[in-house]
């Protein structure tokens, strides 16, 4: 399926590098602007008014990072900067810094745009490549690229991201596996190795499963969640519903980092075990996959109450992103 935005223009013309930028942010908001308000455990009724902002800011505030992402995918395909002149990680830290000044909780919106950044670059470099307005992703050769985007990212673009994670309000997500522990030694290295994200990412995979996906050149998502989602699609379920499915389908693969930080290891296990049970009984195609998911539901607010497992949430975002890249649309 060609994506409507892209199918409604004149394909005998090259776009413009504003017309695909727009194009890449546009899908990242709306990615994140509809799971809201998908049912995921920890939500309960969207009656907080502070999670409804949660959702919805993040969909409005990712927009323009990932414009300038994609902004700069182009400009790499069409000559005008190198690979390492992307500049990623200064333009995840100084969105998320100019989010702060208004939205308290701007940590939310990282996993999400960390995630992102990589793909969105990469799917601009590939619209641009093929100079027309008739494009449609290829969401199997995407890995290779994004690989290229952050294996020329440079030790300044992994300074930035690491002096964002040393914010007070981030630190319990990092956990330094092979840098010193004090911060100006540890930027000193990182530029001495010259660490680039990929590597970053590697360094940090046991530590977070954000960090995981990425250095696994986005194994979950392409080979486990896509399908997940493009499944339940086929079977004409609605978009809240494929959204829902992979959701478990990725709690089921992953245990939530946030989950294991906050209640341990014996709750994250229980919950993904409770994840497999819900895939195992059919998931949302079935009676028995919704008792399942029941189930779940009453664990998790009898044991942890209103803590969404985030990055879970933020790969199924993820997912969703791609989806609505290759042309899926809610109904």
């Amino acid at each position: 399926m060609t994506n409507p935005f892209i199918k409604s223009m004149d394909n005998d013309t090259v776009p413009s590098p504003e017309e695909i930028s727009t194009w890449v942010a546009s899908c990242a908001s709306l990615a994140c602007s509809i799971q809201f308000p998908v049912e995921k455990p920890g939500l309960g009724e969207f009656s907080d008014i502070n999670k409804i902002r949660q959702y919805l800011t993040s969909g409005t505030l990712i927009y323009k990072p990932i414009f300038d992402l994609a902004s700069r995918g182009v400009m790499v395909q069409r000559g005008l900067i190198d690979l390492d002149e992307v500049d990623t990680g200064w333009i995840i830290a100084e969105s998320l810094k100019r989010e702060k000044e208004w939205h308290p909780s701007y940590m939310s919106t990282f996993g999400r745009l960390f995630l992102f950044a990589p793909i969105a670059t990469a799917v601009a470099y590939l619209f641009s490549e093929k100079e027309s307005r008739d494009f449609k992703l290829d969401v199997e050769i995407l890995p290779e690229y994004s690989e290229l985007f952050l294996e020329n990212s440079t030790p300044e673009d992994t300074v930035n991201v690491f002096n964002l994670l040393d914010d007070q309000q981030f630190q319990s997500h990092l956990r330094l596996l092979h840098f010193t522990p004090v911060l100006k030694e540890t930027i000193d290295e990182i530029l001495e190795r010259e660490v680039n994200l990929l590597d970053f990412c590697k360094n940090q995979a046991e530590s977070d499963i954000l960090f995981e996906e990425i250095a696994s050149n986005y194994n979950f998502a392409i080979n486990y969640g896509f399908p997940a989602f493009l499944e339940a699609l086929n079977e004409g379920l609605p978009f809240s519903s494929a959204i829902k499915h992979t959701f478990y389908v990725a709690l089921s693969h992953y245990p939530d980092s946030a989950l294991l930080r906050k209640y341990g290891r014996q709750h994250a296990l229980k919950v993904r075990q409770l994840a497999k049970d819900i895939i195992e009984a059919g998931s949302v195609f079935t009676d028995k996959g919704n008792e399942e998911i029941q189930t779940l539901n009453e664990y998790y607010d009898a044991n942890i109450g209103a803590l969404l497992a985030h990055h879970v949430d933020d790969i199924t975002t993820l997912v969703t992103f791609l989806g609505i890249l290759s042309g899926l649309l809610p109904n």
